[in-house]
């Protein structure tokens, strides 16, 4: 089992992780290193803007697949400042919200969007 670094600058564009399209590889190598029993360190230096909305995609989707328990020892993260560590415990605390009452979630949406009991 190894450590697979990722360095977020190097994967987004000018050092600006925005867009849920930019996180998708990014999730998806996530992924197949934890397929290959690998931990990941996500390393966040240099970064100027990170949305919710890409962290949703990158840390938030890893809930769909994976418990905390699962994900404990396996993903930490580096260079973090502290609005950061604010938006990816939000994130975390979200995704697991919604993934642990997926069909909760459906039922509220349906009723305030359509109507529905």
């Amino acid at each position: 089992m190894a450590t697979q670094k990722i360095l977020l600058t190097e994967k987004v564009t000018d050092n600006m992780a925005v867009t849920p399209d930019e996180g998708q590889p990014i999730l998806d190598e996530i992924i197949g290193y934890l397929k290959s029993d690998d931990s990941v360190e996500i390393d966040f230096s240099g970064m100027q803007i990170c949305t919710t909305a890409f962290l949703n995609v990158v840390i938030g989707n890893l809930y769909q697949y994976y418990t905390s328990e699962q994900l404990r020892g396996k993903i930490s993260f580096k260079g973090l400042d502290d609005p950061m560590k604010e938006r990816l415990k939000k994130v975390t605390d979200r995704a697991k919200s919604f993934y642990k009452n997926q069909s909760a979630y459906a039922n509220i949406i349906d009723t305030s969007i359509y109507g529905k009991d």
